[in-house]
């Protein structure tokens, strides 16, 4: 019987583990490990332990320095909900560590000594309610790829603390970042992929916190407090393929704001307060790569024609939710149709769900003007509507 209760577990590939005491402690699996505590990485048999290991459980533990037997199998460890405390060179004996993650555990100060040596191409410290980063605290990662801060508390980000980081990709989403100091990105040379998105920033200039934009690929800041795209502000973006601004309070694009994105091929601006959009904002040559253009949930009446005959790479757009003259929305479907343009997003609206435009007048033609009280009325209209549902192209 013994016999064929042991052929069940390795036909299932999952082997429990259990102590003296019969409490089970890290359960296996073809690929990983799985513990319900941190106390199980100082006790488990290396022999039981894979590459990948997760610990999680609701019995916070200070970590303590894991045994070198242990520690050096291990290329990819997740943390959650585990340990309220890191001291300094915590992470010594992880000698093969590849991926790194630290979710939920408590943790204010992230110290210049904490993940010292490191040879991580991955780090994650996410919903750690991290305040404090010391300057030089990722500096030793010479490795390290990719670092994800998202769900902290972070009110700034100092200039010193991402100094001479090989990463591509640095996510600070979702913390409370309201102030960047100057030069703040200026020692990542690699750097294609930056995220501040859900932060309250008034205002972003590249050139003031990235020393070599041109390698930036991707850069988020939707869902932030910025009011307008100054002229300057996406400066020497040459490599710029996808730019989320959307949820913010914009209501102002300065002419010749996107001259620096000539590559630009996904531009979010959706849900903010535009009244109008001029052909002005773009180069003279348009952009040309722009295939995908979120304008949905703004204020506009009408989009005149030299800013449409500047996009003519353009494959896929949203419109909803703004208060259209109903004219005006016509000439731009028919544009639209003409040039095989794909409106993705917006069903609920084109379906007849939702109102799509407002013009209470008998007037036939587009007029390119202005009216606060059409845009009353097309809210007041709206409000008798469930929120759309939000969607990606």
């Amino acid at each position: 019987m013994a016999s064929a209760a042991s052929s069940r577990c390795l036909f299932a590939l999952i082997l429990v583990l259990t102590s003296e005491n019969t409490h089970p402690k890290c359960i296996l699996s073809r690929n990983a490990s799985y513990c319900d505590t941190f106390q199980d990485l100082y006790t488990e048999s290396t022999n039981t332990l894979q590459k990948r290991v997760a610990i999680s459980g609701t019995n916070l533990d200070e970590f303590k320095t894991v045994p070198v037997e242990s520690a050096s199998k291990i290329e990819d460890l997740s943390v959650t909900k585990a340990v309220n405390k890191i001291p300094d060179d915590a992470f010594r004996n992880f000698h093969n560590l590849k991926t790194l993650s630290l979710v939920a555990n408590p943790i204010e100060r992230i110290g210049a000594r904490i993940f010292r040596d490191l040879r991580v191409k991955v780090l994650g410290v996410t919903q750690c309610g991290v305040k404090n980063i010391e300057g030089g605290a990722f500096s030793t990662l010479t490795q390290l790829e990719k670092l994800r801060l998202t769900g902290n508390n972070l009110t700034e980000i100092k200039k010193n603390v991402f100094n001479n980081l090989t990463v591509d990709t640095l996510v600070v989403s979702k913390n409370q970042v309201a102030t960047i100091e100057k030069f703040a990105f200026a020692g990542l040379p690699n750097l294609g992929r930056l995220y501040l998105d859900n932060n309250y920033l008034t205002e972003f200039n590249v050139q003031d916190y990235v020393s070599d934009v041109g390698k930036l690929e991707r850069l988020w800041l939707h869902g932030n407090n910025l009011t307008q795209i100054t002229n300057y502000m996406l400066e020497g973006l040459l490599g710029l393929k996808v730019l989320n601004l959307g949820f913010n309070f914009i209501s102002v694009i300065e002419p010749r704001s996107f001259g620096g994105t000539p590559n630009l091929n996904t531009l979010v601006l959706s849900n903010n307060v535009l009244k109008t959009v001029d052909g002005g904002v773009l180069p003279m040559g348009g952009l040309t790569q722009l295939g995908v253009l979120y304008l949905d949930h703004n204020r506009l009446m009408y989009l005149s024609s030299n800013f449409l005959f500047r996009l003519n790479g353009l494959k896929s757009m949203s419109l909803g939710g703004n208060p259209w003259r109903c004219p005006c929305l016509n000439l731009l479907l028919r544009w639209l149709n003409d040039n095989e343009v794909k409106l993705s997003c917006d069903k609920n609206y084109f379906s007849g769900n939702r109102p799509v435009c407002v013009d209470p007048s008998a007037s036939k033609g587009c007029v390119y003007s202005y009216e606060d009280k059409l845009l009353k009325l097309f809210q007041d209209s709206s409000n008798h509507y469930p929120p759309a549902p939000f969607c990606l192209l």
